[in-house]
C-alpha cells in the first residue's frame, strides 16, 4: 500500500500470522469512531475532525483533549508543535501513525511498520515524465 512515492509493510496480526484485511480496518476504523466520537473523513456527522479540510494540518484542542483521554502515545509520533502546543502534521508519516493508533484501539491485534522505501510512480505531480493526473475526473 503506497501514499506519495511511499511504501508500508502488509498489515498483518504477527503473533497469529494471518493477514488482517481491509474490510476489518474498516470496521475498527468505523468502531474507533464511534467510541471515540472523531472522525478522520468528511460527511461524519457531529464527530470532531481530525485533517479533513484543504490544508488542515492541525489537531484541535478537543481531539486532543479525547484522544488524552484514550492514551495516545503523542510522543511516539512524527508530530510537531504548533500554536498553543497543540500537534500538527509536518509530514505524512506523523499522520499516518496517529490513524493507524486509532484504528488499533478497535483491531488491538493490528501491528505494522513504516518503512522508507520510495515506489516508483507512473504520472502524475511527483513525475517529470509524465506529469498528469490520469482519470482525475472519477472521483466524486
Amino acid at each position: 500500500m503506497g501514499l506519495h512515492g511511499r511504501d508500508y509493510e502488509s498489515f498483518t496480526d504477527k503473533k497469529l500470522k494471518e493477514l488482517i484485511t481491509e474490510h476489518q480496518m474498516q470496521n475498527a476504523y468505523k468502531a474507533s469512531c464511534k467510541k471515540t466520537g472523531v472522525a478522520f473523513h468528511n460527511n461524519s456527522g457531529g464527530l470532531l475532525k481530525v485533517a479533513v479540510d484543504y490544508r488542515e494540518s492541525g489537531i484541535s484542542s478537543e481531539v486532543k483533549a479525547t484522544f488524552d483521554k484514550f492514551n495516545c502515545p503523542w510522543e511516539t509520533m512524527n508530530l510537531e508543535q504548533g500554536t498553543n502546543d497543540l500537534p500538527y502534521f509536518g509530514e505524512e508519516s506523523g499522520f499516518i501513525q496517529l490513524l493507524m493508533w486509532f484504528i488499533q484501539l478497535s483491531l488491538p491485534k493490528l501491528k505494522w511498520e513504516l518503512v522508507d522505501r520510495q515506489i516508483p510512480v507512473f504520472n502524475g505531480w511527483w513525475d517529470k515524465n509524465l506529469n498528469v493526473q490520469l482519470g482525475y475526473g472519477l472521483y466524486q
